[in-house]
């Protein structure tokens, strides 16, 4: 029997390919913190992993080998003549789970890459606005993606790139590196995301886009990892022999390519209360193929309001002792309608304003903005004027003069309604080329399904960002260009697997991506307020104006009688002053009085309240002298005994000071025992009245002895005795 051949089997290389970096240490080598097994998961558009598993000899001799949020790099050193390190990820622990069994002891460590770091930060765009003080406040809400604070319409890769900075300067430690420019697409509003849901928000409209990390970037001599974004065009090729891989799968995508797109945009429009809807139609491809994408985008259009104000004037007179003038203070002031017409002249009129503006306003008001176009002054004309005071029988006793001021608004401004431009805010434009774009991504042949390969030390050296071509199979694999999406390594078991296509966390592979992007889509308005809009209405000012009043109230309306009646003529208010009686001059106007009183629960507690009331200065004042014992009334609280003494019935009351409600001196009353003659029975016979006395002893009803009434019924009829 031939003898089998020796098959020699290459000696297993100890793990010193790979190094581990934990905190701030140098590197060290696994063996040295007996870690057995590592696990690196590189994944495109999601969270990398790296688990690593450390044997116990029991359970109870636990020694850690990280801790929870320690910081882990794993670094791959070439060793060539040259020792070369490559940092091939960065994380931080996140699980420390321990296992323990008759078989094996250990702990399982799970570190995560920085997109979790994303995942777990919130995003806002800060903006400024003023308060109701007017000092400008920072706030966060909403966030307006492809938008930057200024208005400046921004491509998917600008937006995931702002979104990258903001990160770092919330304080986590990676840097941006290549970002491809991406497309133009619609605004999206949105609130309450994190870092990456906007990262991702973005991604959804190009598949063949891929967000991966450089691991071996370096800030200062530091590992700091740098976020790319590379689309497939741009990726650098990675090409696999046939029978050099283990494992191949592999399917080319012909249902995800799109053959056209029509994108339809909607926009609506207001200016003042007028609403205006315009719809246009971007295409690519062939956008009539039954199977063609089609998108229905609405955009925020351009919205205006107008502020308006209406203004109410008069021309003045001449403001002189013309008749003009005085027929104008007739009409404007009550006093002088009062006065015969004749009776009395205008001799001088001064005005205090500087500008000598030719109307009086009337109506509206001189709002800010208006006030720029027009001049207004409030000032106070003065009119002296000459009356005759007559007396009842209408004869001319005297003349006298009386200045009469005005305050009035003076403007030169004209009756009719001013306007001017409220609010403007320009319509959002339609994305330039985004349908074109759109289908330039999305009408790529893009295979899916995964290759595998095996290696004593595996090297990272092909990885998301990457595409991969397969050389010796199928004519088409030569050329397929299949985006990396995951690259797994496992050690010390050797295994590469590569996996490929569209990005299933995007749902990329299948059309859900690009329709969530839509649904998912909120409609942005007021984008550099970002605030509701308002009413669109015409935005109307105040029509009511400061009124021409008299400065000091007089001269005084002399109206002899006064009376309201209510409309069902039930409740009369009589105003009448020759009511008032005395010799004195009265006036009677709002006064406040302050009134003192008791509560009838306890009246010892004495109220001061506050009354408005209309009165007159007090007159007459009069000293009042109480009555006597007035200061110390006294009021019966309580029964408090019963007794006999001295042949009268005593009864004893207690009592209280009625102003103070302290205690006084019991108060006792008699009632004495008083002998009373009383008809006991009684009757009628013939003419005359029989009837049948007797003497009682009873309490009587007075207290010094004197016999009291006492009545018996017979009949109708009534007998009085004493």
């Amino acid at each position: 029997m031939p003898r089998r051949p020796l098959t020699i089997y290459p000696e297993k290389k100890p793990m010193k390919s790979y190094l581990l970096q934990i905190n701030d240490s140098g590197s060290i080598t696994f063996e040295s913190i007996g870690i057995e097994s590592f696990r690196l998961n590189i994944v495109s558009n999601g969270v990398d992993t790296f688990s690593f598993f450390k044997k116990f000899r029991t359970i109870s001799s636990t020694s850690p080998a990280v801790n929870y949020s320690d910081t882990v790099r794993l670094i791959y050193r070439n060793t060539d003549l040259t020792p070369t390190d490559k940092c091939v990820f960065i994380g931080t622990i996140e699980n420390l789970p321990y296992q323990a069994d008759p078989k094996k002891s250990g702990g399982s460590y799970l570190a995560k890459g920085p997109t979790h770091d994303l995942q777990r930060c919130d995003y806002s765009q800060s903006w400024s606005y003023r308060d109701a003080a007017g000092d400008i406040q920072d706030d966060f809400n909403p966030n307006v993606c492809l938008c930057d604070f200024y208005g400046t319409r921004l491509t998917t890769g600008q937006q995931i790139s702002a979104v990258v900075i903001y990160s770092v300067g919330r304080g986590l430690d990676i840097a941006l590196g290549t970002v491809a420019p991406g497309l133009f697409a619609p605004y999206d509003q949105k609130s309450n995301i994190t870092c990456w849901d906007a990262v991702v928000a973005m991604l959804r409209y190009t598949p063949d886009h891929v967000v991966w990390w450089d691991y071996d970037n370096q800030v200062s001599g530091a590992y700091v990892p740098a976020l790319n974004v590379t689309a497939s065009a741009d990726m650098p090729p990675a090409s696999f022999a046939h029978n050099t891989l283990n494992q191949i799968s592999l399917n080319p995508c012909h249902d995800l390519v799109i053959p056209g797109i029509q994108v339809i945009f909607e926009m609506t429009s207001t200016v003042d209360s007028q609403t205006y809807r315009s719809r246009s139609v971007q295409t690519a491809g062939d956008h009539t193929h039954p199977r063609r994408l089609s998108l229905l985008y609405p955009l925020d259009g351009f919205h205006s309001t107008t502020q308006k104000q209406p203004i109410e004037v008069e021309l003045y007179p001449t403001l002189t002792t013309d008749a003009a003038t005085k027929s104008w203070a007739h009409a404007n002031v009550l006093w002088l309608r009062k006065l015969i017409y004749t009776d009395w002249n205008i001799e001088s009129v001064t005005r205090s304003g500087a500008l000598s503006l030719p109307n009086r306003l009337l109506k509206g008001t001189p709002v800010d903005w208006l006030e720029k176009k027009v001049d207004f002054e409030e000032e106070d004309i003065t009119i002296k004027v000459e009356y005759t005071v007559k007396n009842a029988a209408g004869t001319a006793i005297k003349k006298e003069t009386k200045d009469i001021t005005l305050k009035v608004m003076s403007t030169e401004a004209e009756t009719k309604t001013y306007t001017r431009q409220g609010s403007f805010q320009s319509a959002e434009e339609e994305p330039t080329n985004f349908a074109s774009d759109l289908y330039s991504s999305w009408s790529i042949l893009h295979y899916s399904g995964s290759i595998g390969l095996k290696q004593q030390v595996p090297a990272p050296s092909v990885r998301p960002g990457q595409t991969v071509n397969v050389t010796g199979g199928i004519a088409a694999w030569t050329t397929m260009a299949a985006i990396i999406q995951d690259t797994t390594i496992n050690y010390p078991a050797g295994h590469i697997t590569h996996n490929l296509g569209p990005c299933p966390r995007l749902e990329a592979d299948t059309l859900m991506s690009i329709f969530r992007s839509v649904r998912a889509r909120r409609f942005s308005t007021e984008r550099m307020t970002r605030d509701d809009p308002d009413d669109t209405d015409d935005i109307w000012g105040p029509t009511s104006s400061p009124s021409s009043s008299i400065s000091d109230g007089s001269p005084a309306d002399k109206i002899e009688h006064l009376r309201i009646e209510s409309i069902d003529g039930t409740k009369t208010i009589s105003l009448q002053p020759t009511d008032l009686t005395g010799e004195s001059a009265v006036e009677i106007k709002p006064r406040e009085i302050k009134i003192i009183t008791s509560n009838s629960a306890t009246p010892a507690v004495l109220t001061q309240q506050t009354y408005q009331v209309m009165a007159s200065d007090g007159t007459d004042a009069e000293t009042v002298t109480l009555p006597a014992g007035a200061a110390n009334m006294t009021v019966l609280t309580e029964v408090k005994q019963f007794r006999i003494s001295s042949g009268y019935l005593e009864i004893v009351f207690g009592a209280k000071n009625s102003l103070t409600g302290g205690a006084v001196a019991d108060i006792t009353k008699q009632i004495a025992l008083t002998d009373v003659t009383v008809v006991t029975e009684a009757g009628y016979a013939s003419t005359a009245f029989s009837r049948t006395k007797r003497t009682l002893s009873v309490l009587g009803a007075g207290t010094d002895g004197s016999p009291a009434d006492f009545v018996t019924l017979v009949s109708h009829a009534s007998q009085h005795y004493s």
